[in-house]
């Protein structure tokens, strides 16, 4: 549910900013596409095993397409500040972060899109 009042008020937030409807249409839906999209890549490489099942001798050996270190802590913080991987993540029964994360991560981005956008649309200049 909350994932849901992120995107509105990401769309809100675009809304204010934009002076034209199409322009602000256009960008919502170019931030539905890529956001999906990102989730799906990132969801798809955190569930990579980090060993594998050698298919010449059957012994387990590391994944050469693993990720690990910082660039697996960033995708995991990413795939957990999305709200779109978030759906993504409980949709499918394999959330590889921690749900509790998820309230967190969606009311900032909520305070911060909100924040920001009374801050711009306060400096326009309404006729």
């Amino acid at each position: 549910m909350l994932a849901v009042n992120v995107f509105t008020a990401i769309y809100v937030a675009v809304y204010m900013i934009s002076r034209s409807k199409s322009s602000s249409a256009i960008v919502s839906l170019l931030f539905v596409f890529s956001d999906s999209l990102l989730s799906l890549i990132l969801f798809q490489e955190l569930l990579k095993p980090e060993y594998v099942t050698d298919s010449a001798s059957a012994e387990f050996v590391r994944n050469p397409y693993y990720i690990g270190g910082i660039k697996r802590t960033l995708f995991a913080f990413l795939n957990d500040a999305l709200p779109s991987s978030q759906i993504m993540q409980l949709e499918s029964g394999q959330v590889i972060g921690h749900t509790e994360r998820f309230v967190i991560y969606d009311l900032a981005i909520m305070a911060f899109m909100t924040v920001g956008g009374i801050f711009v649309f306060q400096r326009e200049d309404l006729k």
